[in-house]
């Protein structure tokens, strides 16, 4: 026995990059998840995912998933990567997977960190996808430098995903 093509089912909820945070909860084939300290909701059958959070809450999905919270230090005390967004719920078949939080990125040196003018350092969230129901986009992560002397003339990056899939929610903004 197989899965019925007309089986409706809800998206997963986001994982959230926090120690002491909740994941956000999967939607059902009837009503959407609720986002957690940072994971977007899932969203029911044929609705859109929340975008996860990190250092701002994730936007809500179009049609119902609850955007993950903000949570964590802004001390990034623990240091720690961002948050996924919810799953698209399917009607039917093709829901959009959701987009992965971006990484934590620890940059130490006793003396001297230079970054040139066209170098990056990126902890973005990933984008959510299309489906019968939208994914919602995983927020950014955390980045930490720390030295005696920086010298920043490049570019740092710790964006949430904005949606490319129509009506996954956005991730929100690392730290």
């Amino acid at each position: 026995g197989g899965v019925s093509a007309t089986a409706s089912g809800g998206g997963g909820g986001g994982g959230t990059g926090f120690f002491f945070g909740t994941s956000g909860a999967g939607g059902s084939g009837t009503a959407s998840g609720a986002g957690g300290s940072g994971g977007g909701g899932g969203g029911a059958s044929a609705d859109d995912g929340g975008g996860g959070g990190f250092g701002t809450a994730g936007s809500q999905g179009t049609d119902s998933g609850s955007g993950g919270s903000a949570h964590g230090s802004a001390q990034l005390i623990p240091l720690t990567g961002g948050s996924g967004g919810g799953g698209g719920g399917s009607s039917t078949v093709g829901a959009g997977g959701a987009g992965g939080g971006g990484g934590a990125v620890l940059i130490f040196a006793k003396e001297n960190i230079t970054i040139m003018p066209t170098g990056q350092i990126l902890a973005i969230g990933g984008s959510g996808a299309a489906g019968t129901g939208d994914g919602g986009s995983g927020s950014g992560g955390g980045i930490v430098i720390q030295a005696f002397n920086i010298s920043l003339r490049g570019r740092l990056n710790a964006s949430g995903a904005p949606t490319t899939a129509g009506g996954g929610g956005n991730g929100g903004m690392g730290r």
